[in-house]
């Protein structure tokens, strides 16, 4: 979503909080209720401020993680890029550097070294 419907969706869900809140308001003061409905109705509220400093912290954080993810891709291509760059350069080094045929290396005659001490040495 971009950024205006994202604007308007958080107005409309805030005008659809408040309309009922206010209803309730209008309805506990006409009737002349008692303290139990208007702590019932100050509950209301202050749960749902609750869930709206939730919601537009939750916003801020995606907002922020979506432009550190961002970022991050674009290093990771640049880092493809460099790495695609290297590897033309080293074939075409080992292309020049190579140009016999693979010789085979010298055979080790030493004695393998033992790297268990617990096994006797001859």
């Amino acid at each position: 979503m971009s950024r205006d419907k994202n604007t308007t969706l958080s107005h409309l869900y805030g005008i659809a909080g408040l309309v009922p809140g206010l209803i309730g308001l209008v309805y506990l003061v006409k009737t002349d209720a008692h303290w139990q409905e208007y702590a019932l109705l100050a509950s209301g509220w202050v749960t749902a401020i609750f869930y709206a400093l939730m919601l537009v912290r939750c916003f801020s954080q995606s907002r922020s993680d979506g432009e550190q993810i961002g970022e991050l891709k674009g290093q990771v291509k640049a880092l493809e890029n460099s790495l695609i760059a290297k590897e033309g350069l080293l074939t075409y080094l080992s292309g020049v550097l190579m140009s016999g045929e693979a010789k085979p290396r010298k055979r080790n005659t030493e004695k393998p070294i033992n790297l268990n001490p617990l096994e006797a040495q001859p």
